[in-house]
């Protein structure tokens, strides 16, 4: 006996009409409008799981909302704007890890989407924020171990949290697209591929042998070739994005410090909530 056919159809231009309005309010009104939007997306894609439904386009149609997100997230009417500034970014995803969504399901719901419609210079473009800012002149270890104070004066590690808190949101995107690790890997390659070419000249592998931008000739194939002989050794995501995300010492190591630990609490904090998703 077969299923009855249910038919699906999305209109987002009114969700899509509000995000655009929200763009332009405080940081803290475009986290709580990002987190009910990202319901909308699980909505969305619910209907994919009913037995015998007809989607038309849905996929698609959860794609453009989360483009309009991006926009959100970065206080821009526009995805790709040039003149949004590092703290406008910062200031929103606060906001969602402290207060609104600090379990990360409504940022990784938003990872889901646009990975699986392939907005990968979107997502490239908020972890270039996070790492070395809006204008790329931000000294990369000075930028992840920079404090701030909170509510009770006691200063913490701000960026280093936002950054585990997004990357986390990453990891969870990447593996609700697809459970094959070999895509996973091609996908994390995808959103951090250009800190390859951020990393000091002969910064070295897991075996301590250096791979060398005055060998291989710069750009994309100094960063595939890397990725091959470094990153393609590793069996798990998380070990994967540490190695690309952790900024390093010119002689190629890694910084670890009291930031390191901010970062994989905010990390796992959001992976041991979001990997039921």
């Amino acid at each position: 006996m077969g299923y009855p056919q249910y038919s699906f159809r999305y209109e987002p231009r009114l969700l899509i009409d509000i995000l655009k309005a929200a763009c332009t309010t405080a940081a803290e009104n475009r986290a709580e409008v990002f987190a009910l939007a990202a319901k909308q997306l699980d909505g969305m894609l619910e209907t994919e799981k009913i037995p015998g439904a007809l989607t038309l386009g849905i996929r698609s149609q959860a794609g453009m909302v989360a483009v309009a997100m991006t926009a959100l997230l970065r206080g821009e009417n526009k995805a790709d704007a040039k003149s949004t500034s590092s703290s406008d970014l910062t200031a929103c995803l606060s906001h969602l890890y402290r207060q609104i969504n600090p379990d990360g399901d409504a940022m990784a719901s938003y990872m889901h989407v646009m990975m699986s419609q392939k907005h990968f210079a979107a997502i490239k473009n908020i972890i270039r924020i996070l790492t070395i800012g809006a204008d790329g002149q931000l000294d990369r270890i000075k930028n992840f171990k920079a404090q701030a104070k909170g509510t009770t004066g006691k200063p913490y590690y701000a960026n280093a949290q936002l950054l585990g808190y997004f990357s986390s949101s990453c990891e969870t995107g990447i593996t609700l697209c697809t459970n094959v690790f070999n895509e996973q890997k091609e996908l994390c390659k995808k959103i951090f591929d250009f800190l390859i070419d951020l990393m000091p000249i002969g910064s070295p592998d897991v075996d301590g042998k250096i791979v060398s931008k005055t060998v291989i000739k710069g750009g994309h194939g100094y960063i595939d070739a890397y990725y091959k002989i470094s990153i393609d050794q590793y069996d798990d995501l998380k070990t994967i994005i540490h190695e690309l995300i952790f900024p390093r010492y010119e002689n190629g190591k890694h910084y670890e410090g009291p930031a390191t630990i901010a970062f994989d609490a905010a990390y796992s904090a959001v992976m041991n909530k979001t990997s039921s998703k």
